[in-house]
């Protein structure tokens, strides 16, 4: 069975996935070996790294939180926090699961840890990511015209029904 690491850097270094969350530029093994350390530290906060796994696709990929800070003169707005982290595997998508997987880390973030937002940050042409964030009551912020990233937050008193 492959490690944890294994399944991330599969993931993560599709050419597909790249061009969604990295703009094209591959993470090196270490960064995300690193990544995975971290969330192993089991931190009591809101931070961590689970792969999405189901019954019908094994891995289907991977969601998180980690620390955030934007300095003031990139986009004072944004300030610091929480963002949520989500990829899946090509033949996962549209089954819901990245749905699934954002409110359960939004209600580990707002709820279970009592933070008062949860950000996202998008790149301009990820339209798929775009409409889960709006599908997931997710605000638009701002922009980060230097990399082209959308600013997306979600607050603590915005209710969802389902």
């Amino acid at each position: 069975m492959a490690s944890d690491l294994d399944q991330l850097c599969d993931l993560l270094w599709r050419p597909d996935i790249q061009q969604s969350l990295y703009e094209g530029g591959a993470l090196p093994r270490d960064a995300i070996k690193r990544s995975i350390e971290r969330a192993a530290q089991l931190d009591p906060g809101p931070t961590g790294l689970w792969i999405i796994e189901t019954k019908s696709d094994g891995c289907a990929g991977y969601c998180g939180i980690e620390n955030f800070a934007a300095p003031s003169k990139v986009h004072s707005p944004v300030g610091k926090g929480v963002a949520l982290q989500i990829a899946l595997h090509p033949g996962a998508r549209g089954k819901g699961y990245a749905t699934q997987a954002v409110e359960a880390l939004v209600h580990h973030v707002l709820s279970d840890c009592g933070l008062e937002r949860i950000l996202a940050f998008v790149f301009e042409l990820n339209e798929r990511s775009h409409r889960l964030m709006l599908r997931c009551q997710f605000s638009e912020i701002g922009r980060i015209r230097s990399s082209k990233v959308i600013v997306y937050e979600r607050r603590h008193n915005t209710r969802h029904s389902v």
